[in-house]
C-alpha cells in the first residue's frame, strides 16, 4: 500500500494509528469492520513515509483483500457513526504483492516458529551479509 493517503487509509481500517511509525518499524494490529469487530489480525510495516506493507494471515488473504478494496472503492462503511469517514484514504494504491502480476516486487511470507526457526531459515541459504543481519 502506498501513496499520500496510505497512512490515512490504514488508520480508517485498523485499530491503530500509523503516523508515529518510523520507516523500518512495524506493529501488530487488527482490521476492523464498521462495528469495530475484528476481521483479521495483521502486521503493518512502514517501508518509507508513504509506503506500507500489510501482512495478513494466508488463510484470510482473499477475504482481507476483498475488504480492503471494498473500503478503498467506497463500497462499504468503515464507521457507521461517521459515514463521511469512508472518503478518507481513497487515493491509496493497493497492490497484492503475493500475486505474480506484481513482477519483481512479488513477495512471499514464510512463518517459522520454534527453537530451531533461525537454524532452519539460515539453512535455506542467503548471502553472508543477510545471514549476519538475520542472526542479530
Amino acid at each position: 500500500m502506498e501513496g499520500a493517503d496510505a497512512g490515512i487509509f490504514l488508520d480508517s481500517v485498523c485499530g491503530m494509528i500509523f503516523w508515529p511509525l518510523a520507516a523500518g518499524q512495524s506493529c501488530y494490529t487488527h482490521l476492523l469492520d464498521p462495528d469495530a469487530n475484528v476481521i483479521d489480525d495483521v502486521m503493518v510495516y512502514r517501508i518509507t513515509g508513504d509506503k506500507y506493507w500489510l501482512v495478513v494471515n494466508a488463510f484470510n488473504a482473499d477475504k482481507d483483500w476483498a475488504w480492503l478494496n471494498a473500503v478503498r472503492l467506497g463500497k462499504v462503511l468503515v464507521d457507521k457513526k461517521r459515514p463521511w469517514a469512508q472518503s478518507f484514504g481513497r487515493a491509496a494504491v493497493l497492490r497484492d504483492l503475493s500475486d505474480a502480476q506484481a513482477g519483481a516486487d512479488m513477495r512471499l511470507v514464510i512463518a517459522l516458529q520454534g527453537p530451531r526457526s533461525l537454524e532452519i531459515l539460515l539453512a535455506l541459504g542467503c548471502d553472508p551479509a543477510t545471514s549476519r543481519r538475520i542472526s542479530n
